[in-house]
């Protein structure tokens, strides 16, 4: 597929200079009759320009199908317990954030993407998605992770297999952009998904308050929110990370901090004057 990939930027080109061959041909010999092998010629020339990208959007088609079928089969495939985290959060003797799944901790971003493609069946190359890429791969092959599981070869089967569904799903985003193009689709899913997560970054910044309490979500990354409870104020400030439908504030201090430190803000609903949240285990409201 990445040979595809380089031997088709040169097809529209073929194509453009073979359609401005034709024009200027025929504007040459406007006043004479054209012979039958030039019709031909002009006949098959035309063919292969509209057949063409029905045929290319098929190969697509049948080419995702086929990835799709692969990241299933591979999800459905059980993960080595070697890089299963144990209950601190360590495989091997190095620590993976559990956060996201035990499955995500050591593969980073690489079971995410794969699971989308088995669900979506799609992939395309967007600001997000991009990113998520830039952080693939799996640290236990960077030396940080025991030898004995390094040199396990259901490990390394596994981890082989991850990668190869990665970089074919990194190509995709190419022959999906042609796809799109072909069927002239104007409504991207995933440029949709990161607009809504902008849209939702954009109604939630800003300064709440309510009788007792203010809060300031900035789009720089800084939080602050103070809180009146009768004879004391306390005092929330640190750095914000937004997800899904929510975000999470990781408090200013000193260098180290645990979990248990950070603050999870779940959105329940926030349009343009109203924010209900939950903190704690309490839910809020807020407006502005």
């Amino acid at each position: 597929m990445a040979d595809g990939i380089l031997w088709f930027k040169f097809i529209p080109a073929a194509f453009i200079v073979g359609l401005i061959a034709m024009g200027l041909f025929l504007i040459l010999k406007r006043h004479l009759p054209l012979s039958m092998q030039v019709k031909i010629l002009f006949t098959i020339f035309i063919s292969i320009l509209v057949i063409s990208p029905m045929a290319l959007d098929f190969w697509i088609r049948s080419e995702r199908h086929v990835l799709q079928k692969r990241a299933q089969v591979f999800l459905a495939r059980p993960m080595p317990k070697l890089l299963m985290p144990d209950p601190e959060g360590y495989v091997g003797g190095y620590f993976v954030d559990t956060n996201s799944g035990p499955a995500n901790g050591v593969f980073g971003y690489s079971r995410i993407l794969i699971q989308r493609y088995a669900t979506k069946g799609r992939i395309r190359w967007s600001a997000t998605i991009q990113g998520e890429f830039a952080c693939t791969g799996d640290n236990c092959l960077n030396g940080n992770i025991s030898d004995n599981i390094i040199t396990n070869e259901d490990v390394r089967q596994y981890s082989a297999e991850s990668h190869a569904i990665l970089a074919q799903e990194w190509e995709m985003g190419f022959w999906q952009w042609i796809e799109d193009a072909i069927e002239m689709k104007r409504t991207v899913p995933e440029f949709e998904e990161e607009d809504a997560a902008s849209g939702f970054i954009q109604q939630i910044c800003g300064t709440w308050t309510n009788v007792s309490s203010s809060m300031s979500v900035s789009n720089n990354g800084t939080f602050l929110a103070i809180s009146f409870n009768h004879d004391h104020t306390n005092i929330l400030k640190g750095t914000e990370i937004f997800y899904g439908n929510g975000f999470k504030v990781i408090p200013d201090g000193p260098p180290v901090r645990t979990n248990d430190d950070e603050k999870d803000f779940k959105v329940i609903h926030v349009d343009g004057r109203n924010l209900i949240y939950e903190v704690d285990g309490q839910t809020n409201s807020m407006s502005r």
